[in-house]
């Protein structure tokens, strides 16, 4: 047994954010706004589309503009390929896309570390902060889509000249288009949706999901951050300094009977906060952060000996477990003391 210490910090000054990678420079979002992160799929122009809008796409029945934030900021926009994907963000009462190229870490960032950048004279939508010793952009979501209806001149090409042009590409974009509007799991209304947002991961080839109020931080570490720790149960994968304090890494897949798979060079990390509890978990590939629809959720798979809260269908017909994370970490089998 070890013990895990909290820092005790303000945190009602901290906010949640996602960073994302556009043209090889990092950009944060704050999380509230994010309502799913989704493939590329077909993106079609008019001629009556205004001058900042790269295109348009059909989701699930709703019609979204595309904005290419490249044109924006000044920079060289490069054509689309299948492996770019759409941040869907929704701000003043309007739902709209955002062409990405990798989703990066969650982390928190307090309100007094941010700092409003000056750009290009009329841009207003830009602020910085220094997170480990980088600087990250931040968008002001709400400020960006009131500058975009605006008019304004911006580097913009239109999505004619974006979408891919081989076979092979268009085909696979035309079939991921077809799959992602016809999953009826998303055909709810927003009454029917959970209030919070969820991770969803992977575990042996199998998918889970809990809240995100709990995260603290999501990270990529190489086995050589970990610190072994001798005489603790193998669940116990070692300890990472993190920012100070000393947490515990756990490999969860032992309390959910799934079967544990060798640990790789570069793993990811989920940093937890439950209750006082810091802990961090191994997740074998991270899937996406979206709204789950909690009318499709079947409990009757859960029982009282479980972690599992119940199961739901998620993309592509694959079956989805909910995690009681409060639950799991309270558990006795979990042997971890923890200091006030």
């Amino acid at each position: 047994m070890f013990a895990l210490f909290d820092n005790q910090s303000n945190e009602n000054l901290l906010q949640k954010y996602i960073l994302v990678e556009i043209s090889e420079a990092s950009y944060a979002f704050k999380i509230e706004y994010v309502r799913e992160i989704i493939p590329v799929i077909e993106i079609y122009t008019v001629e009556t589309l205004q001058n900042n809008i790269t295109g348009l796409v059909n989701l699930r029945g709703e019609t979204l503009p595309v904005y290419d934030l490249r044109g924006f900021l000044g920079k060289e926009i490069s054509p689309l390929n299948i492996h770019k994907k759409l941040l869907i963000l929704m701000a003043n009462n309007k739902k709209f896309a955002i062409i990405i190229d990798e989703v990066g870490d969650i982390l928190q960032i307090s309100a007094e570390s941010v700092s409003q950048l000056s750009y290009n004279g009329s841009v207003n939508f830009l602020s910085t902060a220094v997170i480990n010793n980088s600087t990250v952009i931040i968008i002001d979501v709400e400020k960006f889509i009131d500058y975009a209806l605006e008019i304004h001149n911006i580097n913009k090409i239109s999505a004619q000249n974006l979408i891919p042009v081989d076979s092979a590409s268009i085909e696979k974009i035309k079939t991921r288009t077809v799959r992602l509007n016809k999953n009826d799991n998303y055909t709810l209304t927003p009454d029917t949706f959970l209030n919070e947002k969820f991770i969803i991961f992977k575990l042996s080839g199998e998918i889970y999901a809990f809240n995100i109020s709990y995260i603290k931080e999501i990270k990529k570490i190489h086995m050589s951050a970990i610190s072994k720790i001798p005489c603790v149960p193998d669940f116990i994968v070692g300890i990472i300094n993190f920012r100070g304090d000393y947490i515990s890494i756990l490999d969860i897949k032992t309390f959910l009977n799934i079967k544990v798979t060798p640990l790789k060079n570069k793993l990811d990390i989920v940093i937890l906060k439950i209750n006082k509890l810091k802990v961090a978990i191994l997740v074998d590939e991270i899937l996406d952060i979206t709204n789950l629809p909690i009318a499709t959720l079947n409990s009757e798979t859960s029982s009282s000996e479980s972690y599992i809260i119940g199961e739901l269908l998620y993309k592509e017909n694959n079956l989805l477990n909910m995690l009681n994370i409060e639950k799991l970490f309270s558990s006795e089998n979990v042997n971890i003391e923890n200091y006030e």
